[in-house]
C-alpha cells in the first residue's frame, strides 16, 4: 500500500511539474554574454548603420546591483562625450508568434536619464515595416540611480511589457530598443527574453500590506518586513523603499523579494513597490522606530500609609525589544529626578518615605524618552495602619457617566473637581491634601458637603474622627440617596466636640441608585460608582481671632527670588512646623525654625507659585508665595 501511495504522489508530481515548465514558452532570448554583437541582431539609425552604437563590453566602468551580472549591452552616451548627438536602434531577430496568446518582454534594465535624451521600447509584427512604442514616459529614470553614476552603483530593475496585443497571431515580429541624446546618460540592457505565460502577474499588480514581526528596533534583533494579502505571477518585481518622514521614499539596495530585514539607525518608513509590465502600485508606509515609548506611569496605590505595603510601579505602553534598558527615577517637585538604585526593569517596587513623583526612563543606544510620571502621596493615619481598601468594579468610563465630578465643603478650601480617565483602575481616587484638595474643619463646627455625580447615584460620606484608620458607621453620613446626574447634592454634618484635632481620612463614595450605600459600606465592593479620597484637618477652633494670622508669619521679600525671610511671632518655636508645598501639593523643603526670623532657601526651585503652611499642631496657618526671577 505505502509503495503504491508513493507511486501514485510522484506521477501527480511529474504532471504538475509538466505542467508548470509548460506554462511558459521562450520565444526568443539573449543574455548578451559574447562581448559582441550577437548573431542575428542589427543596430540601426533611420535605415543607415549609426556612428554611436550599443557596447557589448564595458568600456566606461559602469557598476550595477540587482539581477545583472557582469555582461550586457549599453549605450553610453556620457562616454561618447560632447558634442555628439546619437540616435541608435538595437533591433532583434524576428521570432514567431503566430500561436502564443499571451507574448510578453522580460529584461533586467537601468535607464539614467538627462537633457534631450530619452529611450524607447518598440515593436513590429510586420518584420519591420511599421514600429509600436510600449513606454508613455521615455524620459524619466528606469532603476535605482546612485548619487555619482561612475562611483556608485546603480539598481537594476526587472521590468516585463505586455506586447501580447501587438505579437500575437503574427509570424515575423521584432523588437528594438532606441536611444536618443546628446551627452546624456546611459542606458543598460540584460536577459533579454520574449515568453508565452499565461501565469504573468495582471497589471495593475496588488501591492497588499507590510507585516513586522515587531515595530521597534535597539541594535540587537533585525526587523523582518513582509508583504501580505499581495499578488504574484511571473514578471511582477518588488522593491523595498525606506523614507524618514513617509513622504519622500528611497530604493533599498538590492532589496528586491518579498521581504527584507532592516536595523534603522532612526525612526523610519518602510513600504513595498509591485511592479507588472511597469505599472507600479505601493504598500502604506510601516514606522519602525528606535526611540522608546514608555507611556504613562501607573501605581499599584495613589498613596502608601505604613511601612510594610510596597507600591508596584509600570511603564503603561513599554515595548520590550532586545538592547532596550531601563531605569526608574523619583522626585520631590517633579522636576529634579534622582534615579533608583537597583529599579532597572519595566516594573519597580518602591516604598516612599514622603509623597513623590516616579517615572521610568528608557533608553536605546543614543535615544531616551522618560514615562509620564505618577505621583504617589505619603499619609500616616494617627491610630496607625492603612484604611481599608474600596473598590468599584465598574472601570472608570466617561462616556458611560459614572464618576464623581465635584467634590466641596462650605467654608473651607476644599473645591474638588475630577473628571475620569478610561480605563481608571477600580473607578478609585486620591487627592493630595494641598490647596483646593483638603479642608480644614472645626470641632463643634456644622459644614456642608457637596458632591456632584454624572450619572443618578446614592452618596455616602466618611470621616475619620477618632484617627483609628478605619471608617466606623457613626463617622458616617448620607449625601443623597438618589441623586441627578450633574447636579449638586448636600448634606449638613456637625464636626464632633470630641474629634481629635490633626489630619485624618475622608471618603466620598458613590453607586447607582438601587444599591446599597449605607453607614456600614466605607469597604464594599461596589460595581458602579467610583471612591474618592481625602486628607483634611481637624483643628481647635480659635476664638475671636483670625486663624490665617494666629501664628504670625510673614514672608519677604514675596514674591521673591528664591531666598526667603521668614518671621514667626509666636512664642514657642520648637512645637512650629513649617512646610513648603508647591501648586501641585508636593512638599518641597520641610524647616524646623530657632528663632523669629529664619531663611527659606528656594534657590533651586523653580519660578511658579508655593504655598508655606506653619502649624504647632493645633493651630495652622498658610500663606502663598510666588518666585520670580
Amino acid at each position: 500500500m505505502y509503495k503504491l501511495l508513493r507511486a501514485v504522489l510522484l506521477f501527480l508530481y511529474v504532471i504538475t511539474s509538466a505542467k508548470m515548465v509548460s506554462a511558459q514558452t521562450i520565444l526568443l532570448q539573449q543574455g548578451f554574454d559574447n562581448g559582441s554583437l550577437p548573431a542575428g541582431w542589427s543596430q540601426d539609425s533611420a535605415g543607415t548603420t549609426p556612428y554611436f552604437q550599443w557596447m557589448f563590453s564595458n568600456l566606461s566602468g559602469r557598476c550595477f546591483y540587482g539581477n545583472s551580472d557582469t555582461a550586457f549591452t549599453l549605450f553610453d552616451s556620457d562616454y561618447f562625450g560632447n558634442p555628439n548627438s546619437q540616435h541608435c536602434a538595437l533591433v532583434s531577430p524576428a521570432f514567431d508568434a503566430t500561436t502564443f496568446p499571451h507574448v510578453y518582454i522580460v529584461i533586467d534594465e537601468v535607464f539614467h536619464s538627462f537633457a534631450n535624451s530619452s529611450h524607447q521600447i518598440q515593436v513590429s509584427n510586420n518584420n519591420g515595416v511599421s514600429w509600436t512604442s510600449l513606454l508613455s514616459d521615455s524620459t524619466s529614470d528606469v532603476g535605482g540611480i546612485a548619487a555619482s553614476s561612475q562611483t556608485e552603483p546603480d539598481t537594476v530593475k526587472r521590468n516585463t511589457y505586455d506586447i501580447s496585443s501587438i505579437a500575437s497571431g503574427h509570424s515575423s515580429v521584432r523588437v528594438r530598443f532606441m536611444y536618443a541624446g546628446n551627452w546624456g546618460w546611459f542606458w543598460m540592457i540584460n536577459n533579454f527574453k520574449v515568453i508565452d505565460n499565461n501565469n504573468m502577474c495582471s497589471s495593475p499588480p496588488i501591492s497588499g500590506s507590510v507585516m513586522a514581526d515587531h515595530n521597534f528596533y535597539c541594535g540587537t534583533t533585525p526587523v523582518q518586513l513582509s508583504l501580505s494579502g499581495n499578488s504574484a505571477g511571473t514578471g511582477q518585481s518588488y522593491q523595498w523603499q525606506s523614507s524618514v518622514n513617509g513622504s519622500s521614499w528611497s530604493d533599498l539596495l538590492n532589496e528586491t523579494g518579498t521581504s527584507v530585514q532592516v536595523m534603522p539607525s532612526t525612526n523610519l518608513y518602510y513600504r513595498c513597490v509591485s511592479t507588472c509590465t511597469s505599472v507600479s502600485t505601493y504598500t502604506d508606509g510601516m514606522l519602525i522606530s528606535t526611540s522608546p515609548d514608555p507611556g504613562a506611569t501607573s501605581s499599584s496605590l495613589p498613596f502608601i500609609c505604613d511601612n510594610v505595603h510596597n507600591i508596584d510601579l509600570v511603564c503603561s505602553n513599554v515595548l520590550d525589544p532586545a538592547g532596550q534598558t531601563y531605569q526608574w527615577e523619583s522626585s520631590a517637585d517633579g522636576n529634579f529626578w534622582t534615579t533608583i538604585s537597583g529599579q532597572t526593569d519595566s516594573i519597580a517596587t518602591v516604598n516612599p518615605s514622603s509623597a513623590m513623583y516616579y517615572r521610568c526612563t528608557l533608553a536605546c543606544g543614543l535615544n531616551t524618552s522618560s514615562s509620564q510620571p505618577v505621583y504617589v502621596g505619603r499619609y500616616f493615619p494617627v491610630g496607625g495602619g492603612c484604611y481599608c481598601g474600596a473598590l468599584n468594579d465598574n472601570p472608570c468610563d466617561p462616556f458611560a457617566g459614572d464618576f464623581i465630578s465635584h467634590v466641596s465643603i462650605s467654608g473651607t478650601t476644599l473645591n474638588s473637581t475630577s473628571s475620569c480617565t478610561n480605563g481608571l483602575i477600580n473607578n478609585y481616587s486620591f487627592t493630595p491634601p494641598f490647596g483646593n484638595g483638603t479642608a480644614n474643619l472645626q470641632r463643634g463646627s456644622m459644614y456642608t458637603v457637596s458632591v456632584t455625580t454624572t450619572g443618578d447615584h446614592i452618596i455616602s460620606m466618611w470621616i475619620d474622627y477618632n484617627h483609628d484608620g478605619s471608617y466606623d458607621p457613626s463617622e458616617w453620613t448620607q449625601v443623597a440617596t438618589s441623586s441627578n446626574s450633574g447636579i449638586a447634592n448636600t448634606a449638613n454634618f456637625t464636626v464632633p466636640s470630641g474629634a481629635l484635632t490633626g489630619e485624618t481620612g475622608m471618603r466620598i463614595r458613590s453607586r447607582g441608585i438601587g444599591s446599597g450605600n449605607g453607614s456600614a459600606d466605607a469597604c464594599t465592593d461596589f460595581y458602579s460608582g467610583e471612591t474618592e479620597d481625602f486628607v483634611i484637618g481637624i483643628e481647635t477652633m480659635v476664638s475671636n481671632h483670625d486663624l490665617n494670622s494666629s501664628l504670625g508669619m510673614n514672608l519677604y521679600p514675596n514674591p521673591g527670588n528664591g531666598l526667603i525671610r521668614l518671621s514667626i511671632s509666636a512664642n514657642d518655636l520648637n512645637a512650629i512646623d513649617v512646610r513648603v508645598y508647591s501648586v501641585l501639593g508636593i512638599e518641597i523643603c520641610t524647616v524646623h525654625p530657632a528663632q523669629q526670623i529664619s531663611v527659606l532657601d528656594l534657590s533651586g526651585s523653580t519660578d511658579g507659585v508655593y504655598f508655606v503652611r506653619i502649624s504647632d499642631g493645633i493651630n495652622s496657618q498658610v500663606q502663598k508665595l510666588v518666585i520670580r526671577r
